[in-house]
């Protein structure tokens, strides 16, 4: 029953994104905020979701071997057809949706994203400028992404700030935070804190959650205001409420640094759980740092390197570094340098300054 439930949550949430416009450019009413707000939680019911089914599936493959009737070839059919039963009517409705109704953006802008999440990127560009072309701002957004990552495209960020600006005149006001990112990183724009707050405030009185965290990661630094930890608390609080997982994990962050509060490890350790829970890779490297240095619980190598490993598959900088270090220290894992090397060099190639340190240091052999 709870599986059906998460189903159907992650069905109304899809459903919800293919026909109904984001929630920045509703009207913000009480009954609207708490429609947008039920089926805005398909992502935890896609982890709910899979948990249980993990959890069916292995006590299937448990019971097989206890009969003696387990084989590699039942379980990849059983698997491969219960998988292609939902995707294959999923695509073909997109694209009957596409050919029937070959003019309104939704439904191109929806293909773009299957498309992106198929890493199917050519094919994704192409139905976002196709939506694009409709007015679709959630596709212009998505346009500036992709050449905010190079994805499909050659990363350029005065195309991207380009598109998110277009979103924004669309009003689809995600982009108002992307914006704002560019400004914070220096993005093919000077690098401007004062600008990017800019850009965060307006996000926030569009009821951008990621502009709220934003915003108080602003204050926690001290970019462009003054350094100010209850105001970035306060903040990041309210992007909580509104289910955002980065500002839990934030929030852990001044609990494990003592940054406007009461250092409290066990604390920490419950927000980045929760983070992490909700696919946050920071948080799940964060989580690996405490067990690794033992701040809060009892030192655990293999915990960490459990951690590390699961944010690494997220590609987190951090945890790549940090795995490259237990693997070079033989700490949780049997001393590896090669292991580490490789490790050091795929955070080092994501931007990581520690992991270049770290690989210049690094002895040739074991």
């Amino acid at each position: 029953m709870i599986r059906g439930l998460a189903a159907l949550e992650v069905c109304l949430g899809h459903l919800r994104g293919f026909f109904l416009v984001d929630y920045g450019q509703t009207s913000g009413s009480l009954v609207t905020k708490l429609f947008y707000t039920i089926t805005g939680l398909h992502h935890q019911a896609v982890m709910i979701f899979f948990v249980l089914s993990g959890f069916l599936v292995g006590g299937s493959v448990i019971r097989a071997h206890e009969r003696g009737s387990w084989s590699w070839n039942g379980y990849l059919l059983r698997r491969l057809c219960r998988l292609w039963i939902v995707i294959v009517p999923a695509l073909t409705a997109c694209s009957d949706a596409m050919r029937q109704y070959p003019d309104v953006a939704r439904f191109a802008f929806q293909s773009g994203r299957i498309a992106s999440a198929q890493k199917d990127r050519l094919s994704a560009r192409r139905f976002f400028e196709t939506a694009s072309n409709m007015g679709s701002g959630g596709a212009m957004n998505a346009l500036g992404l992709l050449y905010v990552n190079g994805n499909g495209v050659p990363k350029d960020y005065a195309e991207a700030r380009k598109w998110y600006e277009k979103a924004v005149a669309a009003d689809y006001s995600p982009a108002l935070t992307n914006i704002g990112l560019l400004y914070r990183h220096g993005w093919g724009v000077p690098q401007d804190y004062v600008e990017a707050r800019k850009w965060y405030e307006k996000g926030v009185a569009a009821g951008q959650t990621g502009a709220m965290s934003n915003l108080g990661y602003l204050y926690e630094k001290g970019w462009g205001v003054s350094q100010d930890y209850a105001e970035a608390r306060k903040w990041y609080e309210k992007a909580v409420d509104a289910g955002q997982p980065y500002a839990t994990n934030n929030i852990g962050w001044l609990y494990q640094n003592g940054l406007g509060v009461t250092q409290d490890y066990a604390e920490a350790r419950k927000l980045y759980e929760k983070a992490a829970d909700a696919g946050l890779p920071q948080a799940m490297g964060n989580l690996g740092w405490l067990y690794q240095n033992g701040l809060g619980v009892s030192q655990d190598y293999a915990e960490a390197r459990k951690w590390y490993e699961k944010a690494a598959a997220l590609a987190e900088p951090a945890a790549m570094n940090n795995l490259g270090w237990l693997y070079q220290n033989g700490r949780g894992t049997s001393q590896d340098l090669s292991e580490a090397r490789k490790w050091y060099e795929k955070a080092a190639d994501a931007g990581n300054e520690r992991a270049k340190d770290n690989l210049r240091k690094l002895p040739q052999r074991n």
